[in-house]
């Protein structure tokens, strides 16, 4: 059994474990590769174990597919996938298909479009009614009309991100799989769906080995995070800087 932890030990893990560990990825909502759409944060922790699970989902435009992407931190992970050359690093993001590449390959018109003759789409093997025209879309995506030089047809992104609100309870991820890399009976604490994030990332490149962006223990969030955790007080998580982690405040996702 793991000593007790503080939350000083908390903040620490998550400054440092993306430099420890490369296949440790924090917590992203602005990648290059994945428009992001919805996002949430469960914590769960005893008097000894603790962890703290972020999803997002949205599209990720080079795999072609709408997903649900899941990173786990914590002192008690386990059966976390590996990666590198042999695999000889622990891994601790998982992914897991909502809308596959077949299933929007049935609702396409031209690049990236849903057709105007689409009415639903299958979303976890289940057919769920999408709208017909952009306005249909504007419930979740206010800017919907913008022209983003693509025609007048909504685009994967715009689908994932209605999706991703209209039929929350489908895209967000299900206890049994944010327990997939967590003891079966680690106390779940509280959940999060908003919160004030900033970017970070350890950029290694052979010689060149720098850390980008702002650590957790610099900005409130995290640090009283790790106080609900060490603490095991739901409530202690009382932010006063502005919950900014909705897709709309993160417009470099997506874009390489």
């Amino acid at each position: 059994m793991p000593a007790r932890f503080t939350a000083k030990d908390v903040v620490d893990y998550l400054d440092k474990c993306v430099i420890d560990e490369p296949y440790c990825f924090f917590m992203d909502l602005q990648h290059g590769y994945f428009y992001t759409a919805n996002s949430r944060l469960t914590l769960y922790a005893d008097e000894h174990r603790w962890a703290i699970v972020f999803e997002k989902n949205g599209y990720a435009n080079r795999g072609g597919r709408i997903e649900l992407e899941l990173n786990f931190f914590g002192n008690c992970l386990r059966n976390l996938d590996r990666g590198g050359a042999d695999d000889r690093y622990a891994c601790n993001a998982k992914f897991i298909t909502l809308v596959d590449a077949d299933a929007l390959s049935e609702i396409a018109s031209d690049f990236e479009q849903v057709s105007p003759d689409a009415t639903s789409v299958r979303l976890r093997g289940e057919p769920v009614q999408i709208p017909s025209t952009k306005e249909g879309y504007a419930k979740w995506i206010p800017d919907i009309h913008d022209d983003k030089g693509l025609g007048e047809r909504p685009t994967f992104d715009d689908l994932a991100r209605f999706l991703a609100f209209e039929y929350a309870d489908f895209c967000r991820a299900t206890d049994v799989e944010k327990r997939l890399s967590l003891p079966a009976n680690l106390p779940e604490l509280r959940v999060v769906d908003e919160w004030h994030h900033r970017f970070y990332y350890h950029y290694v490149n052979g010689p060149d080995n720098e850390l980008i962006g702002d650590a957790p223990s610099t900005y409130e969030t995290f640090p009283l995070l790790a106080d609900v955790l060490a603490t095991r007080d739901p409530l202690r998580f009382r932010p006063t800087l502005p919950p900014n982690n909705h897709w709309s405040n993160w417009p470099e996702a997506g874009q390489l």
